[in-house]
């Protein structure tokens, strides 16, 4: 059942110091926890008389409960949390790995407060958690921050479906920890792995090292690169998408992950003999570049699950095709003699992106003999 947030008349204080002034409120019920109970803030109002004041108690009452009931009061927090999650799940607009990440985040919500009564959560409940969870170190200091996050998220959605007039995480978002600085490869660092690249054979794990250590993006944005996305008349590269965990290629989270990238000449003169290099592959397999193929790949033969192989095994199936596709595959670490590509992309703050100054050393010094 469904019940107003205020049933009583109010109260009323007048003023000692100014004529025809009062401060109202109401009782807004008995606090679950606590016991005592709970009342509005104090509002002042203006009344020459008896019936004045009832108006402006009864307006007050009104604007509390308008539009503002409380449905399904015996709704817990359990219960809540899965239906925001499933919703969210049903609606097919959130990416396989952050419905992933939310699942875990609102499982250990449920841990927490999965037994109160949505209504009845508030701000000294969910401190005295997560001081709680602290005390016996159930969590880190990071995971409770994006829980404090995920739960102020959800207690907004549950005001818009009026099971609460106020949100209970105001003041209880955990700020976010300060983590460990990344650490990126140093110039010297980054020569000898360009001169590694440069001096093996070409290969389509190669070019995404390169793309990286060229440009700092991050490893699903190289991932997530076609060849309709490199303009090698004007020098860049425009970044739409990233390679997601489900294998599709996703919008960034944000809109400023969408942007244009210069690339280096070398770059770009190598990303130009890769182009001509992966047709003729892709060629020996019956497939066609196009402005849609992924520029990192892996082709696989899906009737044994291995890469796929050229014409010759072609022959030994009597002359039959099989039946390839090409795909990409997550980026493997090591892909030049162990170098530690990992350590690029992975922040703003920590990339190797080279200045052209930097980019033109390295280009000098690195061009094999």
């Amino acid at each position: 059942m469904s019940r107003p947030l205020v049933v009583g008349k109010g109260s009323a204080l007048k003023s000692k110091t100014q004529k025809n002034v009062y401060y109202i409120r109401h009782n807004m019920g008995k606090d679950p926890v606590t016991g005592k109970y709970r009342y509005s803030p104090r509002r002042k109002v203006y009344a020459k008389n008896k019936s004045e004041l009832r108006a402006e108690l009864e307006a007050y009452k009104a604007e509390l409960n308008s539009g503002l009931t409380i449905k399904d009061p015996d709704k817990t927090v359990y219960q809540y949390t899965k239906e925001f999650h499933d919703d969210r799940v049903d609606a097919e607009t959130i990416s396989p790995l952050a419905l992933d990440r939310e699942e875990l985040e609102i499982k250990e919500i449920q841990e927490l407060f999965g037994n109160y009564p949505v209504k009845d959560l508030r701000s000294h409940i969910i401190n005295a958690g997560y001081a709680e969870a602290r005390k016996s170190g159930r969590f880190s200091e990071s995971e409770l921050h994006k829980i404090s996050v995920k739960l102020n998220q959800i207690m907004k959605a549950a005001m818009l479906d009026d099971l609460i007039v106020k949100n209970p995480c105001a003041g209880t978002v955990i700020p976010r920890p300060k983590g460990k600085e990344r650490q990126a490869l140093s110039l010297d660092e980054a020569r000898r792995l360009l001169s590694l690249l440069l001096s093996q054979e070409m290969d389509s794990h190669r070019i995404g090292t390169l793309l990286l250590l060229d440009t700092g993006m991050r490893r699903g944005e190289m991932l997530g690169l076609r060849w309709g996305d490199v303009h090698f008349g004007d020098g860049y590269v425009r970044i739409d998408g990233q390679y997601a965990a489900d294998k599709l290629v996703r919008d960034p989270k944000s809109s400023t992950g969408k942007r244009s990238v210069s690339l280096s000449p070398l770059a770009l003169e190598r990303l130009a003999a890769w182009r001509e290099l992966q047709r003729t592959l892709l060629a020996e397999v019956d497939l066609e570049q196009a402005s849609g193929t992924p520029i990192v790949h892996t082709l696989v033969d899906p009737q044994r699950n291995t890469r796929a192989k050229t014409k010759d095994d072609k022959k030994e199936r009597g002359g039959q095709s099989p039946s390839r596709t090409w795909t990409q595959i997550a980026f493997r670490d090591g892909s030049a003699n162990g170098a530690r590509t990992m350590a690029l992309g992975s922040s703003e703050k920590s990339r190797t992106t080279l200045s052209e100054t930097e980019r033109g050393t390295l280009e000098v010094q690195s061009t094999p003999a």
